[in-house]
This record gives C-alpha cells, sequence and structure tokens, in this order.
C-alpha cells in the first residue's frame, strides 16, 4: 500500500511542501514524480478489486483516500505558498490524485474534498 508520503513526492526545503507546486514550470502535466505513485496506486486498486468484496474494498480505499486527503491538505494546501504556475500544477496534480479513485468510486471528489476543495480554489 502505497504511503501518503510516496504518493505525494519528495519533501522538498520549502516547509514541508513536495517539490513542483510552489515553482513549477507549467508544462500542462502532472508532476513527474507523481505518475509512478498513482499508477501504482490504480493498479493496487484495481487488485484488490478483484480479491474482495465490495464492502471490505470501500472501507480500505475509503481509509486510503481519508490519509491522502488528510496529508496533502495539512502538508502541502495548508503549508505552501503558490505561484500562478504552481497552483496549476496543483490543480492538474489534484485531478490525477482524485481520477485514480474513478476505478472504487464515482464521486471521488467526495472521498477526498480538501484535495478537491483546493483545486477548486486554486483554479
Amino acid at each position: 500500500v502505497i504511503s501518503p508520503l510516496s504518493a505525494a513526492g519528495s519533501l522538498g526545503s520549502n516547509g514541508g511542501a513536495p517539490h513542483g507546486w510552489m515553482e513549477a514550470a507549467d508544462s500542462g502535466e502532472i508532476t513527474p514524480s507523481l505518475c509512478e505513485p498513482l499508477s501504482l496506486l490504480r493498479s493496487q486498486l484495481s487488485e484488490l478489486r478483484s480479491l474482495f468484496p465490495p464492502s471490505s474494498l470501500r472501507r480500505a480505499w475509503r481509509s486510503l483516500a481519508a490519509t491522502v486527503d488528510r496529508w496533502l491538505y495539512e502538508n502541502v494546501v495548508r503549508r505552501a505558498t503558490f505561484s500562478p504556475a504552481g497552483a496549476r500544477q496543483y490543480v492538474r496534480d489534484a485531478r490525477a490524485t482524485l481520477d485514480s479513485l474513478v476505478g472504487v468510486t464515482a464521486a471521488p471528489h467526495v472521498a477526498m474534498p480538501r484535495v478537491a476543495e483546493a483545486a477548486s480554489l486554486l483554479r
């Protein structure tokens, strides 16, 4: 299972916020260090979906989503001062993070409300 730290990237010297959101180059892509953890998350959720009944799977992904949501809010959103490019990068990364839950829920924004709300405000 992916820890929130590995799912969000490496910690930087900017007060604990992961590299990429404060001085992001506006490439239009998600932060490169986020690609592999999100891919791993999607594949692990897919595997869990095939192994567990829906009720057990629901408990597992909801717990994971709540942990990641809280970690990103406390360690990125509340600590970072976003440049305009950094805000756009956060929005792309948040969308990719939320999209990684689409295989287990039709409403990932409900499972990760702080991530979704911060992305909405930074748009």
